[in-house]
């Protein structure tokens, strides 16, 4: 919710970047997990 002392004006980031505006940097294994080929792993096991 916002309230009246908080308006804002509402706009589309364009760039690649724009989660950065929000907050920190994200950490590099947020892009590329570490464990990734484990997660693909068991995102495709048959059992």
């Amino acid at each position: 919710m916002v309230v009246d002392d908080q308006l804002w004006t509402p706009r589309v980031w364009e760039d690649v970047r724009a989660h950065y505006n929000w907050g920190p940097p994200v950490p590099p294994s947020f892009i590329h997990p570490g464990d990734l080929a484990a997660l693909m792993a068991d995102a495709h096991d048959a059992s």
